[in-house]
């Protein structure tokens, strides 16, 4: 269970049973989250940090799936913030090892664009819907206050580069780049490219928190703590909630 920053995780790790520190580093916190033995941990920002954390612990611990939550911009104009990404796909928007090989393509690996697990991608669309369903007032009343109303659940391809993209010239730049792209974020691709070469399945949702350029929350931070902090526990204790 993976996340890039504290806030992002900080309502997940209030419901962690039988919590305890794990060794080594990156430091993980163990224990149970619905009815799974879980390793939540912090990659830190960026494709390289999170591709370190990832592979550690996956060495280390073994899962038989890594999740991914998190915030992310928005580069589809039919998202609105507080609504939910579940990932379908992921590709690095900045890898360029041409004319050696196609422009996104890893080297070495025939791919450009990575797969999320069809499985726990369901688990995490069906525990999305039920976490908007049951959204708290609080978090209701933070989104009206930003002129948004009940997020929406959908799937989408994630665009992820080494680079915080907000603005609106930075925005179209990876939207030209990456057409099919829904979202753009930092770590996903990263991840899943770790995964794929393991073989342990992958899984990420991702909650919009702006449009990618100067239109963030004016108060990010209340906006992390009320609405995506909530969501993503919600949606992560949900998928964990049924034995696999």
């Amino acid at each position: 269970m993976l996340a890039a920053m504290d806030a992002e995780l900080r309502s997940l790790l209030e419901h962690l049973e039988s919590a305890a520190p794990g060794e080594g580093t990156p430091p993980a916190a163990l224990g149970t989250l619905g009815v799974h033995p879980v390793a939540v941990a912090l990659t830190g920002i960026g494709k390289v940090a999170a591709a370190s954390c990832a592979a550690t612990l996956i060495e280390r611990y073994r899962p038989r799936a890594v999740l991914f939550a998190g915030l992310a911009g928005s580069l589809s104009p039919g998202l609105r913030i507080g609504d939910i990404i579940v990932a379908s796909r992921f590709i690095q928007h900045d890898l360029d090892a041409s004319p050696l090989f196609p422009r996104f393509q890893v080297p070495l690996t025939g791919l450009a664009w990575f797969m999320a697990d069809p499985a726990w991608s369901e688990r995490l669309r069906a525990a999305a819907a039920r976490a908007v369903a049951d959204l708290d007032p609080d978090a209701r009343a933070a989104l009206e206050a930003i002129g948004v109303g009940t997020p929406e659940v959908r799937p989408g391809d994630v665009a992820t580069g080494d680079v915080f993209v907000s603005s609106a010239p930075a925005r179209e730049r990876v939207r030209s780049l990456v057409p099919e792209a829904d979202c753009v974020e930092m770590e996903g691709a990263a991840i899943a490219q770790v995964c794929h070469a393991r073989g342990v399945p992958f899984a990420a949702c991702r909650v919009i928190s702006d449009s990618a350029d100067e239109s963030a929350p004016a108060d990010f931070e209340a906006f992390v703590t009320r609405v995506e902090s909530r969501l993503t526990a919600a949606v992560l204790l949900g998928a964990l909630s049924e034995r696999s």
